[in-house]
């Protein structure tokens, strides 16, 4: 692979100098990149990268003879539905690109989450967060607005129906958990059983970019409804107007607001303002999405190194952000990026035994002892993503 970024990087402190000491005041760039992703990573085999990422989960956390995973590295519980989701990005992600690779897994991965398919509890179909073997059903309403996602992806990938079917139930049950409290907004949670009653940026995100997708995919106007009334609700109640990012949640009780700010709020909110932009051609989603998405760079992205402070797989979402205003713009900055922050992840995070730890802010310095399903296939998705700005060229 092309070390030209870190060759630079190395020239950088020297140059800087050398302007000091010459009385120059001139603001210098983040670093010195070529114009050309092609020409800076055009040689990194990303599928490559991502099958090696897979053959270390399933080395690590494969339940023998099944298509199911332990949660961690303690191999003493089978893994919540969250890895998985990452797991069903890849593989669609790659049967897109080599379906004869890749197909069979995402089928396989599909099956397997059937495991977590509650079809009627209290009279609607959803994803549980554990498989339903493990007791009374306890759902997430955005977890199955990220089902919705891959599933829907699945779908525009292979043209396979069952995907298409499944994406709306699970958007269904999303879209369940919205009702008039606090003027609108959807619930993080059915029963509550483990948090306060809230509703989540993240519910909304999800539910907005899975029924664009929808909308993209079957053309009916409801899914383009859906979409700008839950946006609506969440820029007027969710979206901090002094930084332009999003506040994690809005307590039911007493409408007290949630201040934390997590990565992948603002990565999902501005995939959605994207392609709200792209179905209806109005400047606001346009100018928000942009906003926010520098906002996050701002707050979390090193743009000296590629590193993003946050965990993993949470941070995703903003790489997954980069790549869809990509595909809009056709900035090449824009997509390095993205490729910068995979750079990263690969050259800086990965251990010995192909594990990544689960924040993704600083170089790796000892062995990965203490993982998870959603650490390390977060990864694996990204990688894949990446393989399709080079596999098609």
């Amino acid at each position: 692979m092309k070390k030209t970024l870190i060759r630079l990087a190395h020239l950088l402190p020297m140059f800087c100098f050398v302007l000091s000491a010459a009385g120059c005041n001139a603001v210098m760039p983040d670093r010195f990149i070529d114009d050309d992703p092609e020409e800076e990573f055009g040689d990194n085999d990303y599928m490559e990268w991502s099958r090696e990422t897979l053959a270390a989960i399933n080395r690590d956390l494969r339940i023998e003879g099944t298509d199911s995973y332990y949660e961690n590295q303690n191999r003493n519980q089978v893994s919540f539905i969250w890895g998985n989701i990452f797991l069903l990005y890849t593989y669609a992600e790659g049967a897109g690109l080599r379906a004869d690779e890749w197909e069979g897994e995402l089928s396989r991965c599909f099956l397997n989450l059937e495991n977590h398919w509650s079809p009627d509890y209290r009279g609607i179909g959803g994803y549980c967060t554990a498989p339903l073997s493990s007791g009374a059903p306890d759902r997430y309403y955005d977890e199955n607005g990220w089902m919705a996602i891959g599933l829907a992806r699945a779908y525009e990938l292979t043209g396979r129906e069952a995907y298409l079917a499944k994406a709306r139930e699970a958007l269904g049950f999303t879209l369940s958990g919205e009702d008039d409290v606090l003027g609108g907004g959807i619930y993080f949670q059915e029963t509550f059983t483990q948090y306060e009653p809230q509703k989540n940026t993240i519910c909304s995100a999800v539910a907005i970019l899975a029924s664009m997708q929808l909308y993209e995919l079957t053309g009916e106007e409801s899914w383009l409804e859906h979409a700008r009334r839950i946006e609506k609700w969440t820029s007027e109640n969710l979206l901090d107007a002094a930084d332009n990012l999003l506040w994690d949640a809005k307590m039911v009780d007493d409408g007290e607001v949630n201040t934390r700010k997590w990565s992948y709020n603002a990565g999902f909110m501005v995939r959605g303002w994207l392609r709200l932009y792209k179905a209806t051609g109005e400047e606001r989603y346009l100018t928000q999405a942009r906003n926010t998405l520098a906002a996050a760079e701002k707050q979390w992205y090193n743009s000296l190194n590629g590193a993003l402070n946050d965990p993993g797989y949470f941070a995703f979402a903003l790489v997954d952000a980069w790549f869809d205003l990509y595909d809009m713009n056709r900035d090449k900055a824009t997509l390095m990026k993205a490729l910068r922050a995979i750079e990263f992840i690969h050259e800086s995070l990965k251990d010995a035994n192909g594990r990544y730890p689960e924040y993704w802010s600083e170089p790796l310095s000892e062995p990965v002892a203490e993982y998870d399903l959603r650490m390390e296939s977060c990864v694996a998705y990204l990688y894949m993503r990446a393989a399709g700005y080079f596999e098609q060229q």
